[in-house]
């Protein structure tokens, strides 16, 4: 959870998991609208992605990975300094 804004939030995830210094060639972050509101964040293959919406005065982050390896942890690392 988060007291920032759904979009600001979202949008530094999408940022950092972008970072090519950090995931290689496998960076790649992208945005769109969620159903129902707010933001999904994923990447090129959809093997992470994470669900973001505003819940009353906060955010709430939901983080989904295909499976659990070093850039599973990574992201969730570049997610956390966004919240």
């Amino acid at each position: 959870a988060s007291d920032k804004a759904a979009l600001v939030v979202a949008r530094c995830i999408q940022f950092g998991w972008q970072d090519e210094a950090v995931f290689g060639v496998d960076a790649g972050g992208f945005m769109e609208p969620a159903q129902g509101g707010g933001h999904t964040v994923y990447t090129t293959g959809g093997h992470y992605f994470v669900d973001v919406q505003s819940a009353g005065t906060s955010t709430t982050v939901r983080y989904y990975a295909a499976e659990d390896n070093w850039a599973t942890k990574r992201r969730l690392a570049a997610l956390a300094t966004c919240l």
